[in-house]
């Protein structure tokens, strides 16, 4: 596991592309770690100075995946999520508002997730989202890439 410390982040440590590296869902109910996207997820999370960002994955079909949904939103999900908006940081907190995206229940959301930064390399956005009626801690993990 990385060595995060949380602090507070400033605009200039978000600026850039990160690559997503882990992503995992918790089950609040019970406890069990999923790995929605796969062992090894593929995608990606831009930053602007003017703050706006994307984030893209896809094709996690293909790869290992623990959970077992039966539910044609969550395939689509599965398989391909592509979003993009703006973003602001509150301290440790990012909200991100979601302008586009492939999934339509996010379209001009608002999401609030706590942000850790190792202050050079790696970042975890993390926050509670509910999946079929059933509520999941998730942590996503992400490397700078420029």
């Amino acid at each position: 596991m990385f060595n995060i410390k949380e602090f507070i982040m400033e605009q200039s440590d978000l600026k850039g592309k990160w690559e997503l590296i882990s992503w995992t869902h918790k089950s609040i109910k019970d406890n069990v770690i999923h790995f929605p996207f796969g062992m090894r997820p593929k995608g990606h999370m831009e930053f602007s100075e003017n703050k706006f960002m994307s984030f893209a994955h896809k094709n996690f079909k293909a790869m290992e995946s623990s959970v077992k949904i039966n539910s044609p939103l969550y395939d689509v999900a599965v398989s391909e999520i592509s979003t993009s908006g703006s973003y602001e940081l509150m301290g440790n907190k990012i909200m991100l508002h979601y302008e586009e995206s492939s999934m339509p229940s996010l379209i001009q959301q608002n999401r609030e997730r706590a942000i850790w930064f190792d202050g050079h390399q790696t970042m975890v956005i993390s926050g509670n989202m509910m999946v079929e009626g059933q509520e999941y801690s998730t942590h996503a993990t992400f490397i700078r890439v420029v």
